[in-house]
């Protein structure tokens, strides 16, 4: 992302800015170009004037200011999907495995250990 100095800034015209409103100044978001546009997304992001910064990156670059319903899954469902402990539970091939592991270490413990565990 290239930087711009102020005499830059001031010479964008204000379709340029996501809040137009505000251009040239502070809070204003430029969005000339991809990179601004990403940049301007992620400072917007929780502050009020969010939803006019994506609807503006969305009218100037479709590909990468999707709205946030379409960027983000729903949060419950992305950690049903990486969650490694619901994965195993999924796999009988995997469970099997894990159980035939247990009594193999049980049968190696009883045999090393006669008298029983812990006694």
């Amino acid at each position: 992302m290239a930087k711009f100095t102020s005499k830059q800034r001031g010479n964008l015209p204000k379709t340029a800015f996501a809040v137009p409103s505000k251009a040239p100044g502070s809070g204003s978001y430029p969005i000339p170009d991809a990179s601004h546009a990403r940049n301007a997304l992620a400072r917007a992001s929780g502050k009020p004037v969010q939803a006019k910064v994506d609807a503006a990156v969305h009218r100037k670059f479709p590909a990468i200011g999707k709205p946030k319903a379409e960027r983000e899954p729903p949060r419950e469902a992305a950690a049903e999907r990486r969650n490694p402990k619901l994965e195993a539970r999924e796999s009988p091939a995997k469970q099997r495995a894990e159980a035939g592991m247990d009594a193999a270490v049980s049968a190696h413990a009883d045999q090393m250990h006669p008298l029983g565990r812990g006694k």
